[in-house]
């Protein structure tokens, strides 16, 4: 929840400075702050989702340990193998992704932008 306020505080702060016309290529610079929240902002979309995930996994237990299913029952069945390599598949992926956004991201911020180009009319 503090993830989405953050968002939303974000959000209006950039709203704001939009309507009173401060986000021009000429005098987004005077807002550092902003940039700098905007870049803070980047990883928190994906840890907002992974938190939210846990949040509703851990959530299940209590339907287990309250009467409507016990937890011998609701356990899985499944050989640690088999959880270990499903562990280690999704470990590998969210790693590879990783990886490849850094090496994008590290690209497209040596190349900066292409302040050439006319804005918009």
């Amino acid at each position: 929840m503090g993830i989405g306020l953050f968002f939303m505080g974000l959000m209006v702060w950039t709203s704001v400075a939009w309507l009173k016309k401060q986000l021009s290529a000429e005098s987004i610079y005077t807002h550092r702050w902003l940039l700098r929240a905007w870049i803070a902002s980047i990883p928190l979309g994906y840890l907002a989702t992974e938190c939210g995930w846990i949040v509703r996994e851990v959530g299940r237990q209590p339907w287990v340990i309250y009467g409507l299913l016990r937890t011998r029952d609701a356990a899985s069945t499944l050989p640690a193998s088999v959880v270990a390599v499903s562990l280690v598949t999704f470990v590998v992926i969210y790693i590879s992704l990783f990886i490849l956004f850094l090496i994008f991201a590290v690209r497209i911020l040596q190349k900066g932008p292409d302040l050439t180009l006319m804005p918009p009319s």
